[in-house]
């Protein structure tokens, strides 16, 4: 029978974790009475240790919560650096990609203005950016079709 025990050890058996498990629970002891506040704090009336040990044990348990939230805090800006670093890259690409694409738009209404003709007396008169509401001011007529068909139905009204 103890041969068989040794052996579900040797392969990785149930019994094979219990040393490491004692040893994560005896360390995990270890950190929490590093880190834990003494047991006078804990009381509602406090009052003071009544031997140098327990005072030496009480500032080096104090020293040792003040490391730990000193290292959380550390942690806790760097966290807060990263995201804010992420933050900032991102507004900034965003900016810059509103603007390249507010300039594509631009361009694109720019060169189809380039390219429109307009019908004005009988010739047509290739429009450049502005030039439509000169044509209207001269010919006292908006030359688009669309522009024509939106005052002729203003005018039927």
């Amino acid at each position: 029978m103890a041969e068989g025990r040794d052996a579900l050890q040797a392969n990785g058996g149930p019994g094979a974790q219990a040393p490491q498990s004692m040893r994560l629970i005896a360390n995990l002891h270890q950190f929490a009475t590093d880190v834990a506040p003494p047991a006078h704090h804990l009381e509602r009336s406090p009052r003071p240790p009544s031997s140098a040990a327990a005072l030496a044990s009480a500032a080096q348990s104090l020293g040792s919560r003040a490391r730990l939230h000193e290292a959380l805090a550390a942690l806790a800006q760097a966290r807060q650096a990263r995201t804010s670093y992420f933050a900032e890259t991102y507004r900034t690409l965003s900016e810059q990609r509103a603007q390249a694409e507010l300039n594509r738009k631009q361009n694109a209404q720019e060169l189809s203005k380039a390219e429109r003709r307009a019908p004005l007396e009988h010739k047509d008169i290739r429009l450049a950016p502005g030039m439509n509401l000169t044509a209207e001011i001269k010919t006292g007529q908006r030359p688009g079709p669309i522009q024509k068909a939106g005052s002729e139905s203003l005018r039927e009204r």
